[in-house]
């Protein structure tokens, strides 16, 4: 470590950084005391793996924070290769290889050509060098592509563009549950899996009006134009809940409503003001999951990792999701939320 970087570290203890400068000191922490401990081999990361219960033939669907492993061996390849190694040939993995830094309707306005061969994916480094690894292939939809490689990737990624909804049941996000698949969490929530939970259960103003359209280029280099519904921006992150200490209503981001992790959030999220505290349903949900054998977690490296059960959590989750929305579904005014200035993190 340089004398600049053992400076900024000063600065963070004495709570002297802003927050993003905060993050990035943090994860820089991580890859240097990993690469003088020992870096994460493939060996160590196929043995937290097999401990989570991911086995061979699995289907699994990896939503990541490689940075927030520390020092990798070999960088993003070293974790694919893990993955091929656990769920073997007879196995699938999936991947989400988003075309879009910002919104939907950002990516849309500007009229760019999505290219399934060519255009990089914008959510990690993990993800855009699975979307080149050696088998994978990629959904033809223009923002909200899927890359999977493995026996059942065809019959979780094809038609995907046909879907009017990104996050339809006929979209990589709703055949996920069907085939069994897990989800594996590195230090990170599962938010399109939750935005397919909210398209079943008809979420108040989680696309914009009508549709828009976009043109792609398939695998064989033939250009054609879909049709797709576009997701509002931030709004549809919120879930209303029951109001306590004399508010109407309360609020949770979506993503902890369904599931706390990892769990070094909790802290952050009444820091920033959500009232969960008095909603224990939300902080015990995590453990809940676990007795049920739906949740299992592990330490890798300077990350916590989570797998779940896909279909399972579907069960649990979507119900409680459509009690909430019968209770206050007129509440979702996207002005009104708007307004609100309420956190996100």
């Amino acid at each position: 470590m340089n004398r600049i970087f053992y400076k900024a570290i000063n600065l963070l203890r004495n709570g002297q950084v802003s927050h993003a400068l905060k993050k990035y000191l943090v994860k820089r922490s991580r890859y240097y005391t990993y690469q003088v401990s020992g870096p994460l081999t493939q060996q160590k990361i196929v043995r937290t793996l097999r401990d989570l219960e991911l086995s061979s033939g699995d289907v699994v669907c990896v939503h990541s924070s490689l940075s927030s492993l520390g020092y990798v061996e070999g960088g993003a390849g070293t974790l694919i290769k893990a993955l091929e190694e656990v769920v073997g040939a007879s196995g699938t993995i999936m991947m989400p290889t988003f075309s879009m830094g910002g919104s939907m309707l950002s990516y849309l306005e500007s009229e760019e050509v999505f290219d399934v061969c060519k255009t990089p994916s914008k959510v990690g480094v993990l993800t855009e060098t699975f979307r080149k690894w050696p088998g994978v292939i990629r959904s033809l939809h223009p923002t909200n592509s899927v890359a999977a490689k493995g026996p059942v990737a065809n019959d979780l990624l094809t038609g995907h563009q046909q879907s009017v909804r990104p996050f339809g049941l006929e979209t990589p996000f709703g055949r996920l549950a069907s085939v069994g698949g897990k989800i594996l969490m590195i230090n990170t929530h599962i938010h399109s899996f939750l935005h397919h939970v909210q398209d079943l259960v008809d979420f108040p103003n989680l696309y914009l009006d009508g549709t828009r359209t976009a043109r792609v280029i398939n695998e064989k280099g033939v250009e054609s134009t879909i049709e797709t519904q576009v997701m509002r921006s931030r709004v549809p992150y919120y879930l209303i809940l029951p109001g306590t200490g004399g508010f109407q209503e309360d609020y949770a981001l979506l993503h902890d409503y369904a599931l706390i992790f990892p769990e070094s959030r909790g802290p952050s999220l009444l820091k920033a003001g959500f009232r969960l505290n008095n909603h224990p349903d939300i902080w015990e949900r995590r453990e809940c999951l676990k007795a049920k054998n739906i949740f299992r977690t592990a330490d890798l490296g300077a990350a916590r990792v989570g797998l779940l059960q896909a279909a399972s959590f579907l069960q649990e989750i979507r119900p409680e999701m459509e009690s909430l929305l019968t209770r206050f579904r007129t509440f979702y005014d996207v002005e009104r939320i708007q307004g609100l200035g309420l956190p996100y993190l």
